[in-house]
C-alpha cells in the first residue's frame, strides 16, 4: 500500500488532480457519496435519499451547505439494526 502511494505523491508538485488520481476502495472510505452508498448497500438512490431525510441526523454528514455525505460505520450500523426499508 505505501508503495502505490508514494508512486502517486511522486508527481505531487506536478498533477494538480492528485485527489482524483488515488483510488480508494468504497469499503474502506469514512464517508460516501450517495451513488457510493447504491453501490455499497445495493439500495436504491430513492430509497437512500428517503432514509437520509428521515434518519439523516444518524448517519449523514453535511458539508458546507449542500453537500451531504454518509458516514459509512454509522450506515452499516443503522441497516443492521432495521429488519426492513
Amino acid at each position: 500500500m505505501n508503495t502505490i502511494l508514494n508512486k502517486k505523491t511522486q508527481n505531487l508538485g506536478e498533477n494538480e488532480n492528485f485527489n482524483k488520481s488515488v483510488f480508494i476502495p468504497i469499503w474502506r472510505k469514512q464517508n460516501l457519496t450517495v451513488a457510493e452508498a447504491c453501490i455499497y448497500s445495493g439500495i436504491g438512490e430513492k430509497t437512500i435519499r428517503k432514509l437520509m431525510q428521515n434518519h439523516g441526523s444518524e448517519f449523514v454528514l453535511i458539508v458546507g451547505k449542500d453537500k451531504k455525505l454518509i458516514k459509512r460505520k454509522a450506515f452499516d450500523d443503522f441497516i443492521l439494526s432495521r429488519k426492513y426499508i
